[in-house]
């Protein structure tokens, strides 16, 4: 498993020649960050199609005894008639659509992308085993240490703050 950039040295004038193993393995995931505590949680799953998202939704509503907000995206799988259905008997959990091409303003996409940078780009992992398993680390290291999420929850806490006390 290769991470995006590569890079080697050799004697000038002389062709460096090497086998690389590529492989583009996906790990779908889906998860949410909790304002107030910065509780992140996550689950994997098979496919980030709608039914996928619909059950994370049913495992958040295990874990939380109040109304939901989730922020989500455009994505294909927050989407269609199996997500209405859902919402539609559930009640307790509410959907806030970001506007399309709005990826700056969900504040999981931070996380998502200090996951990538700082565990799993320019790695080399020997397997695909290998690779889930620090992927599983890199996740569980925020989920262990809320502390670690207030950094990038905190513009967004701030605000929402603003917002509760104006109204």
């Amino acid at each position: 498993m290769w991470s995006r950039n590569a890079y080697s040295w050799g004697e000038k004038g002389i062709p460096l020649k090497g086998t690389a193993y590529m492989n583009n393995v996906l790990q779908k995931v889906f998860g949410a960050l909790e304002l107030k505590s910065g509780q992140f949680i996550f689950r994997q799953a098979e496919s980030l199609k709608a039914i996928e998202f619909a059950k994370f939704l049913k495992y958040l509503l295990t874990r939380y005894n109040c109304k939901i907000y989730l922020i989500v995206d455009n994505g294909s799988s927050h989407k269609g008639q199996i997500i209405r259905d859902f919402l539609t008997k559930n009640e307790q959990i509410e959907l806030v659509r970001l506007p399309v091409y709005s990826l700056q303003l969900n504040p999981i996409e931070k996380l998502w992308k200090q996951v990538k940078q700082e565990r799993l780009h320019n790695r080399f992992f020997a397997s695909e085993k290998v690779f889930r398993k620090e992927l599983l680390k890199a996740l569980r290291l925020f989920q262990d240490e809320p502390s670690w999420v207030d950094g990038i929850l905190k513009k967004w806490r701030d605000r929402a703050l603003l917002l509760q006390n104006n109204y």
